[in-house]
């Protein structure tokens, strides 16, 4: 094959990569791979064979550079951290020209893409593009979160806007990534300068965190206090799934809960062991929101779920040394109340685990002054990514028509928020009642009774740190905003 037809190449055949690479030869687009392992490279090209695009293995940098026409465009799909500055300099030595286009699709941080496009300038230019959808994503349609020079962008727009997924433009439902819908757009789009696509990415997966936590909350309420059996609750979760609660996770969680093992033949959930990885974007989107001043309890929460579920030892022990609630079971009437208000309560915390998010995207982008487009990034979520669902479209709309207001302002948000909130407080109780740990519900309808509270209880604590550190404080007599101190006896 002539190299001026190969289009772009990519560096990491591993799961991520491999699919990344199939996805573009499925369209039709030619490709060069490389990786240290030469058998990924193999098994990529093998996989290619009935594909309308050519995947062509490279056994070297060199090789691989030489297979491309200039400017090249190479897709790093490597580990975040060291991997990617040392594929930058391997290339560099390898012969890349200071035209030539990296991009970086790993989880980074924010931080780190600003250092090496700043680190790179003038020897290549750098891109980040943050990739949602995990492996079935990078394979039929990912979202793709874009970032750093909006020429660099431009060079492979057309590429990344036929490999992603596809959202219908009226209703934001997802499209298959090759559809005659005239109402067809790509979830794939450019977010703004420096590292703001990767930040965007992070706080996705903060909200993908407090999303599955969420989930998480609502099976072991129905299963501890409702007494529900796992397909009973999956039975529950797929009525749910055709009204507004529909979400890619809900799909997930439902197919976890039906899952059966291949190996004994028996149902999959009971065998996994109950405590939680994570590989560290939800803590990025923690620390984000703290060091912005932007309460994101949500994310918070689930952070914190999952570091006591990792407990497994100290919480066996608990159980049988800390007074537990006992209640009677729950009759027919009862449980269906239960669902009801449940079904309610996870509209509700949606609603708001959404709002932490873009009110985090925006506090960032009016610190970096980062000219970012949440109601665009909104429209980028809709398909292909992991915290896809139909609510998308209205925030899209809300963040549209008022991109400065808080998405609780917005008077449609409030019309779904506002009939959630007694069956949520409902659900509250009944957990609480049953001993059933819900940090996210509960720390999401907080924030929501914090905000809607006019006269907050900070007026004390304002008093207690003038009390003991002399911090001083503000007074409403006093429209200059000065500062005062009052003389506490000692």
């Amino acid at each position: 094959m002539p190299t001026a037809t190969v289009s772009l190449a990519i560096i990491g055949q591993g799961v991520m990569g491999q699919n990344l690479a199939l996805n573009f030869a499925s369209h039709g687009i030619n490709l060069s791979v490389f990786d240290l392992n030469p058998n990924h490279v193999e098994h990529s090209v093998a996989l290619s064979q009935s594909l309308d695009g050519t995947i062509l293995g490279a056994d070297s940098l060199c090789d691989l550079l030489t297979q491309l026409p200039p400017p090249r465009a190479i897709v790093l799909s490597l580990p975040a951290g060291n991997a990617i500055d040392a594929s930058c300099d391997a290339l560099l030595e390898a012969g890349l020209d200071r035209e030539d286009l990296v991009i970086d699709s790993g989880n980074c941080h924010w931080d780190d893409t600003l250092a090496r496009q700043q680190r790179y300038q003038g020897k290549l230019r750098f891109l980040a593009s943050a990739i949602s959808g995990g492996e079935v994503g990078a394979r039929h349609g990912p979202s793709l979160m874009i970032s750093g020079s909006f020429l660099a962008w431009q060079q492979i727009a057309p590429l990344w806007h036929t490999i992603a997924a596809k959202a219908d433009n009226r209703n934001g439902q997802p499209l298959p990534t090759v559809s005659d819908n005239p109402n067809a757009v790509p979830c794939a789009g450019y977010v703004g300068p420096d590292g703001s696509g990767h930040f965007v990415k992070t706080i996705h997966n903060g909200i993908e965190y407090a999303q599955m936590q969420l989930w998480a909350e609502a099976y072991q309420l129905l299963k501890q206090h409702g007494q529900m059996s796992n397909n009973a609750i999956a039975a529950l979760f797929k009525q749910w799934q055709l009204g507004p609660l529909q979400s890619y996770l809900l799909d997930c969680t439902i197919a976890v809960l039906e899952a059966i093992d291949e190996v004994t033949d028996t149902p999959l959930l009971p065998l996994i062991v109950d405590a939680a990885g994570q590989k560290g974007t939800g803590t990025w989107t923690a620390k984000a929101s703290l060091a912005l001043g932007v309460a994101a309890p949500s994310v918070h929460s689930a952070v914190a779920a999952r570091a006591i579920s990792s407990q497994k030892a100290l919480r066996q022990q608990l159980s049988q040394q800390l007074a537990s609630s006992s209640q009677a079971a729950l009759s027919a009437v009862e449980l269906q109340g239960l669902h009801s208000a449940l079904e309610q309560a996870l509209l509700g915390a949606t609603l708001i685990n959404y709002a932490q998010g873009f009110e985090v995207i925006a506090s960032q982008a009016q610190q970096q002054q980062w000219p970012l487009d949440l109601a665009a990034i909104a429209q980028l979520w809709r398909a292909g990514c992991i915290i896809r669902t139909p609510l998308l479209q209205t925030m899209a709309q809300a963040l549209a028509c008022d991109p400065d207001a808080h998405l609780l302002e917005d008077r449609k948000i409030q019309q779904r928020l506002n009939p959630t909130l007694p069956l949520w407080r409902r659900t509250l109780l009944a957990g609480i009642s049953a001993g059933v740990a819900l940090p996210v519900f509960s720390s999401a309808l907080a924030y929501v009774d914090g905000l809607r509270c006019a006269d907050s209880p900070a007026n004390l604590l304002q008093g207690m740190r003038d009390h003991f550190g002399g911090h001083r404080f503000r007074r409403y007599d006093d429209p200059s905003g000065a500062l005062h101190h009052h003389p506490w006896p000692r």
